[in-house]
């Protein structure tokens, strides 16, 4: 067994010796994370997407959300007269063998 008196004298000799130990450099990436880019990107994205949509909207938010309202009940009407065609078990959407009028 190697007593630690002797471990610590070995480790002396080799200080003393000088030994060169091979230069191993730890280095960082000097180019940022691909996270980052992907963030930065993403928060770009929205800024011009919400600059492009407020600026080609044809109409004032009053009207817009009219409209998209009509649109939804419009929608909701047609579902429910679908509904109400296929009846208890029967399939909720229209076959193309099927002529829907509009009212």
């Amino acid at each position: 067994m190697v007593s630690a008196r002797e471990l610590r004298d070995m480790l002396g000799e080799l200080k003393l010796h000088d030994v060169k130990m091979p230069d191993v450099k730890i280095a960082r990436r000097s180019e940022p994370p691909v996270i980052l880019w992907l963030g930065l990107g993403l928060a770009l994205g929205t800024v011009i997407g919400m600059c492009v949509a407020l600026l080609a909207t044809p109409y004032n938010g009053d009207e817009a959300r009219r409209r998209i309202g009509q649109k939804m009940d419009k929608l909701k009407a047609q579902r429910d007269r679908e509904y109400i065609v296929a009846g208890n078990g029967g399939s909720v959407y229209s076959t193309p063998t099927e002529v829907t009028t509009e009212p």
